[in-house]
């Protein structure tokens, strides 16, 4: 065991992102991942530092890789949005990290490669797409959007009409309206613009 000269940095991250898609981000610790490694959790801790510090790695790797995927899109915003779904998807225990940083996910990379695929410098309808987009992750993720098909019905409601035909052609595009009431106890809040509501 612990075998630290032949081991790098790399490898390392390269596993414990193999271990939180697998099993989740919580499921991740120095000794799991030495045991998956087959070396000792100092010689992890060598090499990463603390939990904490490893957690920071892998969370600037998976929003890179996210950014990286949103730059290498060409249709749109369904493009960015096809992306976005699908690392989170694939991904989810990277997806997990991003999400815990908000930093993270309005990263001046993250705001860059969603205002290049919109064909719009507007950083705050960056920051609107990125917060729709998460949004929907985060609500597929949890079960919240029902079946697969009931979550690609959401999404496309998402796009503005143009982009519709980017999205694949299986994607359901009719669903049962939702109940116009609002829901007991919920009140809609003002719009506050300028400071002023």
């Amino acid at each position: 065991m612990g075998r630290p000269a032949k081991t790098n940095v790399n490898d390392i991250l390269t596993r414990a992102e193999a271990l939180i898609d697998a099993s989740g981000e919580a499921a991740l610790s120095l000794r799991g991942l030495a045991r998956a490694l087959d070396l000792t959790a100092p010689s992890v801790l060598a090499h990463v530092g603390d939990l904490a510090a490893l957690r920071d790695r892998l969370r600037v790797r998976a929003a890179a890789e996210l950014a990286q995927a949103i730059e290498e899109e060409d249709d749109g915003i369904a493009g960015v949005m096809n992306a976005w779904r699908g690392y989170a998807t694939d991904r989810p225990g990277r997806y997990a990290l991003i999400a815990e940083s908000p930093k993270a996910l309005t990263s001046a990379r993250m705001v860059q490669a969603v205002c290049l695929r919109l064909g719009d410098a507007d950083r705050f309808r960056a920051l609107a797409a990125i917060s729709a987009l998460h949004g929907l992750a985060t609500l597929q993720a949890a079960g919240g959007l029902g079946t697969p098909a009931s979550a690609d019905a959401v999404a496309v409601r998402l796009l503005p009409p143009r982009q519709v035909d980017a999205w694949p052609a299986n994607a359901p595009t009719a669903t049962p309206p939702l109940p116009r009431a609002a829901p007991e106890g919920f009140r809609t809040p003002r719009l506050r613009l300028g400071g002023r509501s």
